[in-house]
């Protein structure tokens, strides 16, 4: 009986997860969310860890779990009736952080200079090459 509590709520949080977002529920935020409806979650799991649960339970309870293929610790739940596969590589590369940060940094030192009075401001004098190339 409390087992079919917990397969429940797991399979509602997976579904409702997966209907807002279509991704899975990720394995490491699954507790504090199961926490909110079952606050003793952890004690219906016996000595069996979250994992090893949903693998067990998850074919007949209406989900199952996904693992990224390189990355092990990724590992999320979505209803059984869908597929789902983990984008091979980020969505967002190293240089385009970088790009970000330094454009951020010359767009916040302008708007510092933007503060000086007019008698101040009218003595700074920074060429457009200099600013083009903070922000390469």
């Amino acid at each position: 009986m409390d087992q079919n509590l917990l397969e429940t709520a797991v399979k509602e949080i997976c579904d409702s997860y997966w209907a807002s977002r279509q991704v899975p529920v990720l394995l490491s935020g699954l507790p504090s969310m199961l926490q909110e409806k079952i606050p003793n979650f952890r004690a219906l799991l016996g000595v069996r860890t979250l994992k090893v649960f949903l693998q067990e339970t998850g074919g007949n309870a209406g989900y199952k779990l996904v693992e990224h293929p390189s990355q092990k610790a990724r590992i999320g739940v979505i209803p059984a009736a869908e597929e789902y596969v983990f984008p091979s590589e980020p969505q967002t590369s190293t240089k385009t952080i970088k790009d970000d940060v330094r454009q951020e940094a010359v767009l916040a030192f302008l708007r510092e200079l933007s503060k000086l009075p007019d008698s101040e401001l009218d003595k700074v004098n920074i060429p457009v090459s200099v600013l083009v190339k903070l922000l390469k």
